[in-house]
């Protein structure tokens, strides 16, 4: 979190970019432990892509989202507008990773408001975050013991 903050400070958006994609990598690895060899992949945009494949489009991954203990909002949170973020954040990502040679610099700008946009999601500034909430399911899922509607072992 220190190192978004840092990133944005310094106008390091490309790396700003990449400390939020892996704070979602990590935190969606802890809440749903399920997708983590999907997290195996050395490249982090391709682990970004996979984590998105499998919760909006796996059977088995949105019936293992779908058997949490938690509130029809927290499930839709997980099942729709944390992919929608990932999509996102992987937009970003396929931005900045271009050299800047090969980057549409009329899309400049709006790839750091887009990047700016990510971050404020994030952390909940001006609405309910992305962080908080994903911290606030894994809180309920791991209170329950293992096999009763938790987050696996």
């Amino acid at each position: 979190m220190v190192n978004i903050e840092t990133n944005l400070e310094e106008n390091n958006i490309e790396e700003m970019v990449e400390n939020i994609s892996h704070i979602i990598e990590l935190e969606v690895k802890a809440t749903m432990p399920l997708l983590s060899p999907l997290a195996d992949f050395p490249d982090r945009h391709k682990k970004l892509v996979k984590l998105k494949e499998a919760i909006e489009q796996y059977p088995i991954t949105r019936s293992y989202i779908d058997s949490f203990k938690v509130r029809g909002e927290d499930k839709s949170f997980l099942m729709e507008t944390l992919p929608d973020y990932i999509g996102k954040v992987i937009l970003c990502m396929n931005y900045f990773q271009k050299d800047e040679s090969q980057r549409n610099a009329d899309k400049y700008d709006n790839m750091v408001d887009a990047a700016i946009n990510l971050r404020k999601y994030l952390l909940g500034i001006g609405r309910e975050g992305i962080l908080p909430k994903l911290v606030n399911v894994k809180r309920i899922l791991v209170s329950y013991p293992p096999g009763t509607g938790g987050s696996l072992p």
